[in-house]
């Protein structure tokens, strides 16, 4: 079993790691806390729940420093520090089991501790480390990532505990395009021409949604107000999902994709 946390500067933690690290104890990855929102209307007995609220995860890890001599052990210590260093952004714990089955999770640093008494000593020196996941979903390690077919519905199949949001990209040429979860009976349109070699992004991510228009040159360029009013940049269900692609003036070069994580409550 391998837990790496990866920091916003790319700088990898990994635990254990022979004759530096030991990994003594772990905690929060299975757990996911929730508590139902109830509504209650007059003369009504009980309640009725209208949803299912989920709290952010706290990953707790308990590993020490070993070194022969204090140098070193005060050396550890300090690339420990660097590496755990909450002036730093969003970074990424990755949790590799002992299979080879692999899953990550975004996290903030919340608290690092190196208590001293019985905890340290001349050749050692224990770290408690707690991490906060504002989203507590795990995801895959590598994105699934699918091209789809036009004009013929294709399945899709989300096999995580939730909704997930996707990324799609559309290769021209296609006169308004469009993609439907038949499953869901949401879709995006786009009111655009696109000619060979411009390309459409699209994210339906949860206050990132954003759709971006590049050029034959590779030039970037935010373009919300190509989507149709009536769109919704939909998510993918749990389980099957239904996709149709749709446009005019498509030819072989045309091409849509779609790129998504499967999202598990814990693992």
């Amino acid at each position: 079993m391998l837990i790496s946390f990866i920091n916003s500067d790319g700088d990898i933690l990994s635990l254990p790691e022979t004759n530096k690290f030991i990994l003594n104890e772990w905690s929060g990855f299975a757990n996911t806390t929730h508590s139902l929102k109830e509504t209650k209307a007059p003369d009504q007995i009980g309640t009725t729940v209208i949803n299912r609220i989920f709290q952010s995860r706290v990953i707790d890890l308990q590993f020490r420093i070993i070194k022969r001599d204090v140098q070193s052990l005060f050396n550890l210590r300090r690339e420990v520090i660097s590496k755990l260093n909450p002036v730093l952004k969003q970074g990424k714990l990755i949790w590799q089991q002992n299979e080879g089955t692999t899953f990550q999770i975004n996290v903030e640093l919340e608290n690092v501790q190196m208590p001293g008494g019985d905890a340290r000593g001349r050749n050692f020196q224990a770290v408690q480390v707690s991490f906060l996941a504002g989203d507590p979903r795990w995801f895959d390690i590598e994105a699934t990532e699918i091209n789809l077919p036009i004009d013929s519905n294709y399945s899709v199949v989300n096999s995580g505990d939730t909704k997930t949001f996707c990324e799609i990209e559309i290769l021209g040429p296609i006169v308004n395009p469009r993609i439907m979860n038949m499953t869901s009976g949401k879709e995006i349109k786009i009111n655009k021409e696109l000619l060979a070699g411009e390309r459409i992004k699209i994210s339906t991510e949860f206050g990132n949604k954003n759709i971006s228009f590049i050029n034959e040159l590779g030039q970037n360029r935010r373009a919300m107000s190509i989507l149709d009013l009536d769109s919704n940049l939909f998510y993918l269900e749990r389980g099957d999902n239904s996709l149709r692609c749709e446009g005019t003036g498509t030819t072989a070069e045309t091409n849509f994709e779609i790129k998504f994580y499967n999202r598990y409550l814990g693992v």
